[in-house]
């Protein structure tokens, strides 16, 4: 059990620091302004792969995600640009990413981002080819939500202001984690075997919507999530139960949704959430279908 815990412990420790140190290098050269200027004038197609691509590098620390995506929408970038960058940035961050690769290897949690992705793409375009003009209020917005700094530096401070970031935000989050495995150590130890399964069910046809509401009930974060991925993995749940698990976790923040409502009017904050739920719960039975067992 303490080999479980040390193990897991270190093993996520690291993940973090790096992937947050490397993608922190991406984020010195791809600034919020920079951002905005790569989104405005691109045709749809385009202007949503880069969109994508931004927020897989976005951070999702202190309520980073809103603010630029008002700023997508204050420059005057289409809406489906806009929504593809907010559905896909909080799905693909780096702690999600580092819980997969530590639990199931690097295909799994490659995969994972990929049908991140894949939601907020497809996500985006249909929201933006909705009639969404009238709910999006620029007008009472603030200009100050994103910073327009523009900064030259070279390679070597670039290094040093990614390692600095990437310290602050491991700091933001290893007593979560720490938290996350000792319970993750505990329940494996402890917990008996199919107490969660009796609630939603090894086999249940609507397993994957039950662990969507569960995650919206307990409202928890994704480095909190731990002991109940472990206890999914334990008692043999498919693949896709836990990807939708997990990705609820990390989409449906409310916090940010009050945040979002100075941009947009409820009635759009509901066609988003809609959509976003069903997509996770689609490409969950999608996951389960394509790796049930033969």
């Amino acid at each position: 059990m303490f080999n479980f815990f040390i193990t897991n412990l270190l093993k996520i420790y690291l993940l973090v620091l790096v992937i947050g140190f490397f993608i922190g290098i991406i984020r010195e050269y791809i600034t919020p302004e920079r951002t905005r200027k790569l989104l405005s004038g691109k045709n749809l197609l385009l202007g949503n792969l880069i969109s994508s691509f931004i927020a897989v590098i976005t951070p999702v620390e202190e309520f980073s995600i809103i603010p630029v995506f008002i700023g997508l929408l204050e420059t005057g970038v289409h809406p489906s640009i806009a929504f593809t960058y907010l559905l896909t940035a909080p799905i693909t961050n780096e702690v999600a990413f580092a819980l997969f690769f530590s639990l199931f290897g690097y295909k799994i949690a490659f995969l994972y981002y990929g049908l991140g992705i894949a939601i907020g793409l497809l996500g985006g375009i249909l929201i933006g080819s909705l009639k969404i003009n009238n709910y999006i209020k620029i007008s009472n917005l603030k200009t100050e939500t994103v910073p327009n700094i523009e900064e030259k530096r070279n390679f070597k401070d670039a290094l040093k202001s990614a390692m600095r970031n990437s310290l602050k935000f491991f700091k933001g989050f290893w007593l979560y984690i720490f938290i996350g495995i000792a319970l993750a150590t505990i329940i494996q130890g402890y917990v008996p075997n199919g107490l969660i399964v009796d609630y939603i069910g090894l086999n249940n046809p609507f397993a994957i919507p039950m662990a969507v509401l569960l995650v919206i009930l307990l409202y928890v974060n994704i480095a909190m999530v731990l002991p109940i991925l472990i206890i999914f993995v334990d008692q043999g749940f498919p693949l896709g139960t836990i990807f939708a698990f997990t990705m609820a976790t990390t989409a449906t923040s409310i916090p940010e949704l009050l945040i979002m409502k100075k941009a947009v009017k409820l009635p759009l904050i509901i066609i988003y959430m809609s959509f976003l739920l069903i997509l996770i719960i689609l490409s969950g039975y999608l996951v389960n279908f394509t790796f049930r067992p033969e």
